[in-house]
């Protein structure tokens, strides 16, 4: 589950206790086990994940730049990809690092320009905290080519990280009217086809706008519900087929966006479970049923998870 929701005494950028003890009670009554943000997560919230036995992946903000490879940015995201490990090497919550979201190649036609700063950064980790997995984010977004995976994930990504993972809306950014078919069967075509790298593979971001009392079909919430229904379903198949092994949603609640600005949307990013006032969609239940079915079909019988 991707975690993005506003501190309401400081904001979207760090976390107190008392919201990391709110995100914590929220994921566990999703059923949660597992955690994601385009941004290193709190002290905080690492701490209460800690705690709580939900896995953490933690991510350098190094997403949608297309200019990652130049000396300046890949300096920063390295130094920050060690202020990372400094600080949460002995965190048993964290067992992901991620180099990077959707910025291998801002322009598909002339490849993947910043592929020199994502090997030097999957190196670094490697030799600095051997102990952890390293993965990449790439964005599918519904598109069943395989030769598109190898301009979103080549073989020189594939080789280096520990876990490929894939970021896909189809469903959502199509399918807006009813006489119009979605692409998540497409989406996992490719998906599956990520798994012939020998390598786990996770569905690090989907998700779709709804908003809380909507009727409309667009953003109401019977659309955002019969989504989730799919990606659920999707979801189990895959881990029961053996080649997906997790799934981060995206996003748990709604947050604030400037870049948001259509007739529901007011300035925040719609496509949480949650309101931002932390009130649950009909979304909401759909993934905690789906999510509680899955823990039961795989849970040891002889470990119960609270």
């Amino acid at each position: 589950m991707n975690t993005l929701i506003d501190d309401p005494v400081r904001g979207a950028i760090t976390t107190s206790e008392a919201t990391a003890a709110t995100l914590v009670e929220l994921l566990r009554q999703l059923h949660c086990n597992f955690a994601r943000a385009h941004r290193p997560l709190s002290r905080e919230l690492i701490r209460a994940c800690d705690r709580a036995g939900i896995l953490i992946w933690q991510e350098v903000p190094a997403y949608w730049l297309p200019t990652m490879a130049e000396p300046a940015e890949s300096r920063h995201a390295i130094e920050t990809l060690a202020g990372m490990v400094c600080d949460f090497r002995n965190s048993p919550s964290v067992i992901l690092w991620s180099i990077g979201n959707e910025c291998l190649s801002h322009d598909r036609n002339n490849g993947p320009s910043n592929l020199a700063y994502f090997l030097e950064a999957a190196d670094f980790l490697h030799r600095e905290d051997p102990s952890r997995l390293v993965t990449y984010t790439g964005g599918l977004e519904g598109n069943a080519d395989p030769d598109f995976l190898n301009v979103i994930f080549p073989s020189q990504i594939a080789d280096k990280v520990d876990v490929i993972s894939f970021n896909s809306y189809a469903g959502s950014l199509e399918g807006a009217a009813p006489e119009e078919k979605d692409r998540i069967e497409r989406q996992y075509q490719i998906a599956r086809f990520a798994s012939s790298y020998g390598k786990p593979v996770i569905h690090a971001e989907a998700g779709i706008d709804s908003v809380l009392g909507e009727k409309s079909f667009d953003y109401g919430e019977a659309r955002g519900a019969d989504y989730h229904h799919k990606l659920q379903e999707y979801f189990a198949a895959g881990v029961s087929e053996g080649w997906l092994q997790g799934m981060a949603i995206f996003v748990l609640a709604d947050y604030r966006s400037p870049i948001k600005l259509n007739r529901h949307q007011h300035s925040y990013n719609r496509k949480g479970l949650l309101t931002e006032k932390l009130e649950p969609k009909a979304a909401h239940a759909v993934v905690r049923e789906g999510y509680a079915a899955i823990k039961r079909k795989f849970a040891p019988r002889n470990n119960q998870i609270p």
